[in-house]
């Protein structure tokens, strides 16, 4: 009898524990399964981010080269920038109103993600300015920070000239 009661209890404690690893083994089957959607999820919304902050780059391109009066830039430059962004783009100070007329091609752009809400872009692109009838082709390669103030509003914190060379025709 007392074998009986022994076999008995040693069997109890082996179907509890085959019951708890079980029970154990479906909550991390259902983990796994959370924390990949949560990873899906994730990277989604990253694309997002990150398209909002490529689409940004693209602004600020077109509103600092692409124009045909220096008025009409520094509206269109003020608008998506930070005050120090602002202040990188003209650090002499704001020029007087000319003639000038500039414009960009061949962008080619590489992304940095710092965090969720900065990003810095490497722009390497050629630009014509047209300035008293002068025109003049740049190869120039320009580093810009973005930063996401919320709600996809990103703006330039910063602007770094790498480099600029003169192009001959």
């Amino acid at each position: 009898m007392k074998k009986y009661i022994k076999w008995m209890i040693a069997i109890l404690i082996i179907v509890i524990l085959l019951l708890s690893i079980n029970q154990k083994q479906k909550q991390i089957a259902s983990l796994k399964n959370q924390t990949e959607q949560y990873s899906k999820q994730i990277t989604q919304l990253k694309k997002a981010d990150i398209s909002e902050s490529a689409e940004a780059n693209v602004r600020f391109m077109d509103a600092f080269y692409n124009y045909e009066d220096a008025n009409s830039r520094l509206e269109n430059v003020e608008q998506i920038t930070t005050d120090d962004g602002f202040q990188a783009c003209f650090p002499s100070g704001i020029e007087e109103s000319e003639k000038v007329i500039s414009s960009y091609t061949n962008l080619t752009a590489y992304e940095h993600v710092l965090d969720k809400n900065t990003v810095s872009y490497i722009n390497q692109f050629d630009f014509r300015m047209d300035a008293n009838g002068l025109t003049k082709t740049i190869h120039a390669t320009i580093r810009i920070s973005l930063t996401n103030f919320g709600d996809n509003d990103w703006k330039v914190a910063d602007v770094d000239m790498i480099q600029m060379l003169s192009v001959e025709p």
